[in-house]
């Protein structure tokens, strides 16, 4: 398992959240599955791209870019 980092914003925090996954692809799975789970109105058939977009379309959640952590070490 490798450690990913993002980058999360909404109008009341900014943060760095963590997510543990295999590959840089099961990582933005695991992102869409979390917020798809919280709101109903989201469509998971989307490419991560245009989710990140309609998530802060809708929602006003902005996810930044994605980052291996062993990138850092």
């Amino acid at each position: 398992m490798n450690t990913y980092l993002y980058a999360y914003y909404n109008r009341e925090n900014c943060s760095i959240k963590k997510m543990m996954a295999r590959n840089f692809e099961e990582c933005q799975n695991k992102i869409m599955e979390k917020f798809i789970d919280f709101y109903s109105d989201l469509d998971d058939t989307m490419d991560f791209d245009d989710f990140v977009w309609d998530l802060y379309d809708k929602h006003e959640i902005f996810i930044g870019d994605i980052f291996e952590i062993n990138e850092f070490l």
